[in-house]
């Protein structure tokens, strides 16, 4: 499913050449996840998919997961988010891809400049085992193909399932305010960044040609502990493409919204796992700007300071124990609850957001 935005630009070189670009963009977003035995998989048009599983295996091992993907595009700038984590026997891929479609229809060539953002996110692992098989990573690229052969003009992809974890990208520099952080008991690992800005040269966009570029990030976690009895005792990781620091242009309901359910929790005594505070951070959607430009048009504005991350809020179930049914049907009730009065906020709040112009 798709959601399209048209826009058209002017486009002056510095020999008053004019070009007109006619820009197409639409954004793409599917997920898929496996939990113990239950499974489940989608696609969404430019919204908010929140998943949350915990199950119980005839042996008495637990699985849990939690999922949320958020894409909302507009003219100038798009809300994304991929938040996942995993332990015990669960899986989790989320896709999204914000693709361009660039028409010159001017009389003469022009060089383009792509100018937008990485997301600030994290790597995370909790409790790694020796030689394990869990797989919790990220690929992030960025390339422009049809019609212009250029192809990959951007990647960066990270691994969770090491010790340390690890970061490449294709220019070889850093996202900003990178930042590894370990502790040795309980045992964790987590790598945090900043947004980070790209400007990337386009191949040249000839008179009455089209173009096409692709803006695509996959966040892949699985992991395969079936005994795994405790799980906040268990391997877990998480991977997140998302905003911990609430600089993304989302609401305060939106972060307040787990400490909400916490409070509602606590009343069940239900409380937050001190054990990995590295899996479970909170996220929220970033709005990512984006514009294309003449090739030696000024630099955007470098992207503002950003405060530090805490880490404490976790996905799991209190306290790792299973609660009774009765018990998990009233902390499910005001868990959807809260998130319909988020989700709801989050859309009118992105709705009526300004705009950076593209």
């Amino acid at each position: 499913m798709r959601k399209t935005i048209l826009g058209l630009a002017l486009l002056a070189s510095p020999t008053a050449i004019a070009a007109q670009v006619v820009e197409t963009a639409t954004i793409t977003n599917r997920y898929d996840y496996q939990v113990g035995d239950q499974s489940g998989s989608g696609s969404d048009n430019g919204g908010t998919t929140e998943i949350d599983r915990s199950v119980v295996s005839d042996t008495g091992g637990v699985s849990e997961m939690g999922l949320s993907l958020t894409g909302t595009l507009d003219s100038g700038s798009f809300f994304f988010l991929q938040d996942g984590a995993c332990v015990g026997v669960c899986s989790i891929t989320m896709i999204t891809e914000v693709t361009f479609f660039l028409t010159n229809l001017g009389s003469d060539p022009v060089d383009l400049r792509f100018d937008s953002q990485i997301t600030p996110g994290h790597l995370a692992n909790s409790f790694l085992e020796d030689g394990s098989n869990s797989v919790a990573s990220f690929d992030f690229t960025v390339s422009q193909e049809q019609g212009i052969r250029q192809g990959l003009i951007y990647s960066a992809d990270g691994d969770a399932t090491t010790a340390p974890l690890t970061l490449n990208t294709s220019d070889g520099s850093s996202f900003n305010n990178l930042l590894y952080d370990t502790n040795s008991d309980p045992e964790w690992d987590v790598l945090d960044w900043s947004a980070t800005d790209l400007s990337l040269p386009l191949a040249t966009l000839g008179p009455g040609l089209s173009t096409v570029l692709t803006y695509t990030s996959i966040l892949t976690i699985a992991t395969s502990q079936p005994d795994c009895a405790d799980p906040t005792l268990c391997e877990s990781f998480q991977v997140a493409f998302g905003d911990p620091r609430n600089a993304g242009g989302i609401n305060a309901l939106a972060s307040m919204s787990a400490d909400s359910f916490a409070s509602f929790a606590s009343l069940l005594n239900a409380t937050d796992d001190p054990l990995t505070p590295a899996v479970g951070a909170e996220f929220d959607p970033f709005q990512v700007f984006y514009q294309f430009v003449q090739v030696d048009a000024p630099p955007p504005l470098p992207s503002g300071p950003t405060g530090t991350v805490t880490y404490g809020t976790n996905y799991r179930g209190p306290g790792g124990a299973v609660p009774e049914p009765s018990t998990w049907l009233m902390l499910l009730l005001g868990f959807f609850a809260i998130g319909g009065l988020a989700r709801r906020e989050r859309k009118r709040k992105a709705g009526s957001s300004e705009l950076m112009a593209g």
